[in-house]
């Protein structure tokens, strides 16, 4: 039965719960929205299957700023180790455009590029074979029967996205309306002489509405679909900002789910020009089983004005 059974083997890049806290890592024409001269710089960490054998640690850094007028400038580095075996490293430049005219406020159209290299390392000594095992025991020594050409391989990264946003100071609901895609020249990624494995594309849509219930509560409806390759991931959920003008302090809540996987919960707090916020998530899919309902926990912490003075969110 085993001999006769089909299966596959499924993989994507990292993901994170709080996929909008810097912005840059979901779409590049987000670089530098901001509505002040300020820099914004982020750092966000995510644990993950820490239930199981080996868990996977992602972490990131991220800066970017406006420039002039029309222009956003920025870039992030990120980590993700997975299992121990296997890490990727990505670093990447970014810059994005403002379409619209500066004469008005109503409406927000931007779009932007992002170019980098992602370094993948494999550590193919520590990875054990079935042609290594003899007798039923395993011997280091015998020939894993794999040809291995590189233990490491640098590839080329290039992103493109565009954004436009509702953005009428008159108006208490403003919609917003993202697109990007990630891995645009799809290098082969394979470890494996004589062997061509292709990084997907990876298609990012985005949307959500920040409507200002009042002047101290607001609430944001919003929805993430990504599709690498055969895998899709979908996410909706609910963020509740509640303000206190003395001191200047912003509390954050919010839930969401993603399909098949995970309920997630985050709270945190914006004070000043600092945020803090933490997620976790409630396994739901099958693996629940193994996991005992136990998913991934995820750190974040943004400063939106490091020079000048704090600037507001309007993506």
């Amino acid at each position: 039965m085993l001999l006769l059974s089909v299966m596959s083997i499924k993989a994507q890049d990292a993901h994170w719960s709080l996929y909008d806290e810097l912005p840059v890592l979901i779409n590049p024409s987000l670089t530098g929205l901001q509505n002040q001269n300020n820099i914004r710089a982020g750092a966000q960490l995510r644990s993950q299957w820490g239930a199981l054998a080996s868990n996977i640690n992602s972490a990131t850094l991220a800066i970017d700023a406006p420039l002039k007028e029309r222009w956003g400038i920025g870039g992030y580095m990120l980590n993700n180790l997975q299992s121990k075996y296997f890490n990727a490293f990505n670093f990447v430049l970014s810059a994005a455009y403002t379409i619209t005219a500066k004469d008005q406020n109503i409406h927000f159209l931007s779009v932007g590029l992002q170019a980098g290299m992602i370094l993948k390392n494999l550590k193919n000594n520590s990875l054990v074979f079935d042609s290594q095992y003899s007798n039923g025991n395993f011997d280091p020594d015998l020939p894993s029967g794999e040809s291995f050409a590189h233990s490491s391989r640098l590839l080329p990264e290039l992103n493109y996205g565009i954004y436009y946003g509702f953005t009428d100071p008159l108006k208490k609901i403003h919609p917003y309306l993202g697109f990007s895609v990630f891995h645009i020249t799809s290098p082969n990624e394979s470890f494996i002489i004589g062997a061509e494995s292709h990084l997907p594309r990876k298609w990012v849509l985005h949307s959500g509405c920040n409507i200002d219930v009042n002047d101290v509560f607001k609430v944001e409806p919003k929805i993430l679909f990504m599709r690498q390759s055969n895998i899709h991931e979908i996410i909706a959920g609910m963020d509740f900002n509640y303000s206190f003008k003395k001191p200047d302090i912003e509390l954050l809540a919010g839930a969401s789910y993603r399909l098949d996987d995970a309920a997630i919960v985050h709270i945190g707090i914006c004070f000043r020009n600092l945020t803090y916020k933490m997620s976790y998530d409630i396994n739901t899919s099958s693996l629940n089983a193994y996991t005992n309902k136990r998913g991934g926990l995820e750190f974040t912490i943004v400063s939106n004005g490091i020079i000048g003075n704090k600037s507001s969110r309007n993506y």
